[in-house]
């Protein structure tokens, strides 16, 4: 039950909190953000590899794949400081500073991870469904442009992680590390963000793959093999979007209305 993994502590700003605090995650998560990291900083290293010296002609929706593979690759740098502070019984040796800095950038480049999965969704999306429209015909430099927005919009949505003091003396006399706490107001935005910054964008990935399909066949495509592996693609984001994403923010729901 979570609700014997929570623990109290008086944090700096006088909020009274509730830290979430479980045995079984120093010994589950450390082998598994290890393998994430292997497995996702060589799978974006070879994408940016590919996409830099591979592909001779760099069209809009190049623009967004590289921007989301950046993102994974940068969310990766940040899984070593995690999986230290897990193997270490949650238990933050780095300081106030740099633990402030691995929030920001778990919080940003997840966020921005999100947002570059859906607009890949939404340019199929219209693509597809829409391809006469004018949007399919924009340059690569509206796509960078579009694409800088986005990395700005997540900046300035997750920005407020670096003015809040994430660590405290538990019990225990841990040093945490964790913006994943139960606060009556410190945390509130934090959790509502982390939870709309999902859900949103999930109803979007899904109206989009499901407006494809449909389009697809009503035209009488979805038997040609061509299309037939542009369906699965499509299926696959939305997929990867739920798998990869789902289980942090249900745990999130669960803790926060306990």
């Amino acid at each position: 039950m979570l609700e014997h993994g929570i623990e109290s502590y008086q944090n700096r700003s006088n909020f009274n909190c509730c830290m979430f605090e479980d045995s079984l995650l120093p010994n589950i998560l450390p082998p598994i953000l290890i393998i994430i990291f292997l497995l996702g900083t060589a799978l974006n290293g070879f994408a940016l590899w590919a996409f830099c010296f591979h592909v001779k002609e760099w069209k809009s929706s190049t623009v967004y794949l590289v921007n989301l593979s950046v993102a994974d690759f940068l969310l990766m740098i940040c899984l070593p400081f995690r999986t230290d502070y897990y193997w270490r019984n949650m238990t933050w040796i780095y300081g106030e500073i740099p633990c402030r800095m691995m929030l920001f950038m778990l919080a940003m480049n997840r966020a921005g991870s999100i947002l570059f999965l859906t607009l890949v969704a939404m340019d199929r999306y219209i693509r597809v469904v829409h391809p006469y429209s004018k949007i399919n015909s924009i340059s690569t430099k509206s796509a960078a442009f579009i694409a800088c927005a986005i990395w700005l919009v997540t900046v300035m949505m997750t920005a407020f992680i670096l003015t809040k003091n994430y660590t405290g003396e538990s019990k225990s006399t841990h040093s945490y590390c964790d913006s994943f706490m139960i606060c009556p107001m410190a945390s509130w935005l934090h959790d509502h963000l982390f939870i709309f910054e999902f859900f949103l964008p999930l109803c979007l990935v899904l109206f989009c793959t499901g407006c494809i399909i449909w389009k697809l066949r009503q035209r009488n495509l979805d038997k040609n093999v061509k299309v037939r592996k542009a369906v699965k693609c499509i299926m696959l984001v939305g997929m990867v979007f739920i798998i990869c994403y789902l289980p942090s923010v249900s745990s999130r729901i669960e803790v926060h209305h306990l």
